[in-house]
């Protein structure tokens, strides 16, 4: 069998099983009356988390600090989605695994961070890239949308969802100026990234990327071309960069080729950023402790 007809046997037999469990699944669950709120990644679940307190099942199906480019689903995500009584997701192609499994369990409604953003009543231009969770200017607008819906949706939970977006918002404001203010200070403005996710943050604040190792939506699995390397060696002597950005959801062993192969004309570190954060690692449990970790690191690095 060719791999077009396995997969289409797969998800014929994915779409059974989740009819199936979900008609279950949503039995139970109506009959405890909790629902289940799906999301695809651990930034949003975090802020859902915070809208919704402990009257909700909030799901994450991406485990954490794993990479949103290359999912699997275990038995224990497919179920979440059957069960689920909504399901967010960021959209603009860098989750569609997470609706395309919500198609299959009965299509529960999908509410999508790139739709919420960018109404009438926000200034931001449309955003090029789709780490929308790592710009807090289009959190807060996400934020503020995703809260109205979820009252329509649980009108029982209103006041409630009202009262914790309030809470959530201003601290999503401090967390904006933190990034404005820290940045505008840091001596240097040129940096080097493993891959486009934090784009946006540049684009937001200032700064000036001068090479992405691999834009890992061209490039799957984050493969770093001989002409990358070569061409963060050269702005590395050119621009006296002291630092390279690692990330926690990919290998780092071209950062490691960096460093060593400058390692005889400057001294360069290696610090860690994490765009998905982990509520299982310290700094990195809410969506503004794994913001804030991040700021803390860039802010370092780009002060030496």
């Amino acid at each position: 069998m060719g791999h077009a007809s396995e997969r289409g046997a797969l998800w014929a037999w994915l779409a059974l099983f989740l009819v199936a469990a979900g008609g279950c699944a949503r039995a139970r669950e109506a009959s405890r009356g909790k629902p289940v709120i799906a999301v695809s990644i651990f930034p949003l679940a975090s802020l859902v988390e915070q809208l919704t307190g402990d009257w909700a099942e909030v799901v994450t199906l991406l485990p954490a600090s794993a990479s949103p480019h290359n999912p699997s689903f275990t038995p224990d995500q497919l179920r979440a989605v059957a069960r689920a009584d909504v399901l967010i997701v960021v959209g603009m192609g860098l989750d569609p695994w997470a609706e395309k499994a919500a198609t299959a369990a009965e299509s529960p409604p999908v509410l999508r961070f790139s739709d919420l953003i960018g109404g009438e009543a926000n200034k931001s231009d449309p955003p090029r890239n789709n780490h929308l969770w790592l710009d807090p200017v289009l959190t807060i607008e996400f934020v503020e949308a995703l809260s109205a819906r979820l009252k329509e949706r649980y009108p029982d939970h209103a006041a409630g969802i009202q009262s914790a977006a309030e809470r959530l918002l201003a601290d999503l404001r401090r967390l904006d100026r933190e990034y404005a203010e820290q940045f505008a200070a840091v001596p240097r403005k040129d940096l080097i990234t493993f891959h486009n996710a934090f784009d946006l943050i540049a684009e937001r604040y200032h700064l000036n990327i001068l090479v992405r190792l691999t834009d890992i939506e061209t490039s799957p699995g984050g493969e770093v071309t001989p002409d990358k390397i070569r061409e963060a060696l050269e702005a590395i002597t050119k621009f006296k960069l002291k630092v390279l950005y690692a990330e926690t959801e990919f290998p780092d062993q071209a950062i490691r080729r960096l460093r060593d192969e400058t390692a005889d004309e400057t001294s360069v570190d290696v610090l860690l950023l994490d765009p998905q954060g982990n509520p299982a690692v310290e700094g990195y449990r809410t969506y503004q402790q794994m913001m804030r970790s991040n700021l803390k690191t860039l802010v370092k690095g780009q002060s030496e």
